[in-house]
């Protein structure tokens, strides 16, 4: 549900990340677009149709990131134009589509449907995704994922995103 107030003082917008993951159809003419539907008692927008994404976490800009990612898309600086504002965004974009999809885009493809399902029950329960990487010495492809549109919520919106889109072919 949104809580729109046109007389509530502006809220700062808080960095959020979203993936639209897409797929050829079996028609050579069209595209399939990956959606999740919000839980139907969330504070925010619950039951509507979504895009898997969310907030930007204080440690998916942690630099301990830095050897478990790629560099992002160079497009990425239409996003952020520092380097490390830009990976934050993109981790947060995979941290988010493991959470909510199981889908996690991982250098050279090293990941499985099974293994997905299992990294995310582990994060899950409180491990972080960055130790689970490193321990199944998985490296994060976030140059996979191409910058595609932001959208920042209206100011009299009780919670205000900057949200960033990414397109994940």
């Amino acid at each position: 549900m949104l809580d729109l107030d046109p007389s509530r003082p502006a809220v700062t917008p808080r960095d959020a990340s979203t993936v639209l993951v897409l797929r050829p159809s079996d028609s050579t003419r069209s595209v399939e677009v990956f959606c999740v539907v919000r839980h139907p008692r969330s504070g925010f927008l619950g039951g509507a149709v979504v895009f898997p994404g969310g907030k930007v976490d204080a440690t998916d800009g942690d630099t301990a990131w830095e050897p478990l990612t790629t560099l992002p898309a160079p497009r990425s600086e239409v996003f952020e134009a520092p380097n490390a504002r830009a990976r934050a965004l993109a981790i947060a974009a995979c941290r988010e589509l493991l959470e909510e999809a199981a889908i996690l885009p991982v250098v050279g493809d090293a990941i499985d449907d099974e293994a997905a399902l299992s990294l995310r029950a582990t994060v899950r329960e409180g491990a972080l995704l960055r130790n689970e990487l490193a321990r199944r010495s998985l490296v994060l492809d976030v140059a996979r994922l191409v910058p595609f549109a932001r959208w920042i919520t209206p100011e009299a919106e009780s919670r205000c995103f900057d949200a960033r889109f990414y397109l994940l072919p």
